[in-house]
Formats: C-alpha cells, structure tokens, sequence
C-alpha cells in the first residue's frame, strides 16, 4: 500500500479505494500461513478484513456523509485506523456507537507524530465547524515521514 497526499491530507494512495483485503505488514500470504497455523477456531479463519478508503485517503465515510455539527475525531496509526479489525470494531466506531455521534477516523497505519499533526492542521484550515472533541493516539516520538527522491513515501524510526 502506498502514501499519498490527497487535497492535502496525507492518507492511503486512493487509487486503492474499494475492496482491498490487507493492509500495512498483512498481506495474503501471511493469512494463509496464521490460517493453517492457528486452525479453524481462529477468528479470521473465514473472515476478510476490507480497507476502504475515502477521497483522503482515510478509512473512513467521505465528509458529505459527516454530521458537521456533532462529531469528534480519532487521529493515530495502525491502532486507530484498525488494522486487522472489521471498521465496526475500531475504537473509534465503539465511541461513535456509544456517544450517539459521528467519528472521523484519520487514522493512518505506520505513520508518525508529524503526520497525525500535518493532518489535523490541514482539518482545521479545510473545515470551518470545530469537532466537538479529538482523540489522538500518539505514536513513538522516533518515526517519521520522509520522502525520496523518487517522490516515494517512508517512513522511519530512529
């Protein structure tokens, strides 16, 4: 999967928008090696994780979907944009369940600090109505993002 910036917000590459079974280190033979492993009793045994993603990049419903006026935002990695869970079990989704609000998930797998701040500035200078609250899931202080000079996307921790 690659990186991108779409309309500013650094997200998945949305060339890759609909039906895309693995994301980050998972990938089809990793399934096929836990499947056999780990039997029939495991919970993905005959589930497929889909990742799609909006026209930021993001995993996530597209902002005419999105109540402006009662919502919060959940900003992070791996861990917030649910890697591995069905988007239902992502905590942002139990908190949007259980707030009776609408999430927006910026969550972006193996991205840092930098990208969790470049992404909520380019919110704040994108839209005019103010969430009503943020999660941030801060990752290690030590990755980053870093381009080559190739235009591809990277990201390191020192």
């Amino acid at each position: 999967m690659t990186y991108s910036f779409n309309n500013n917000f650094f997200g998945r590459n949305i060339k890759h928008r609909k039906n895309l079974f693995y994301q980050g280190n998972d990938n089809a033979i990793a399934f096929l090696e836990n499947k056999e492993k780990m039997g029939p009793t495991w919970y993905y045994y005959d589930k497929k994780i889909i990742y799609n993603v909006n026209a930021f990049g993001h995993r996530e419903k597209e902002i005419d979907q999105l109540n402006l006026d009662n919502y919060f935002i959940c900003v992070g990695c791996s861990n917030t944009e649910g890697i591995g869970l069905e988007e239902d079990k992502r905590y942002s989704d139990v908190l949007e369940n259980l707030l009776g609000m609408d999430a927006y998930n910026m969550g972006v797998g193996g991205t840092g600090n930098d990208v969790i701040f470049h992404n909520l500035v380019t919110w704040f200078s994108t839209f005019n109505k103010k969430p009503k609250f943020i999660v941030i899931q801060w990752t290690d202080i030590h990755r980053f993002y870093v381009e080559d000079r190739k235009g591809i996307i990277h990201f390191h921790t020192i």
